[in-house]
């Protein structure tokens, strides 16, 4: 047997509320991050002189990196604890969202703009 069977029940969540509120934040902020740049790429390939297919890699690549982020960072969360993995990504998250608009200027092409989408999936 091993001795996960018997390990102690872990103590719990002091402020349950704040932790839920935290959590939703982060999904709902995700979740909104995924739904607005759809609307966005007529107007982004136009800025960028970009074909419709080269701008639909800006939502295909944020997919892409989200979905193999997810589980090496599910990973990192259980080694090294899941409160100090999620502030490193919501960090991570807003510096793509601070370098998301400034790729979008008529000096950068479609691929830093897809770069920039793609670090915060």
């Amino acid at each position: 047997m091993s001795n996960e069977a018997f390990a102690e029940p872990t103590a719990p969540v002091k402020h349950p509320v704040g932790v839920l509120f935290v959590l939703l934040l982060a999904g709902v902020s995700f979740a909104l991050s995924q739904t607005l740049v759809i609307p966005a790429l007529p107007d982004i390939a136009a800025n960028v002189d970009a074909s419709p297919a080269a701008a639909s890699w800006i939502l295909s690549g944020f997919l892409l990196s989200a979905s193999i982020s997810t589980p090496i960072v599910g990973k990192l969360g259980d080694v090294y604890g899941k409160g100090r993995v999620l502030t490193l990504v919501l960090l991570l998250f807003a510096a793509g969202g601070v370098v998301s608009p400034s790729a979008c200027s008529p000096r950068v092409d479609c691929c830093s703009a897809s770069g920039s989408r793609w670090s915060r999936g």
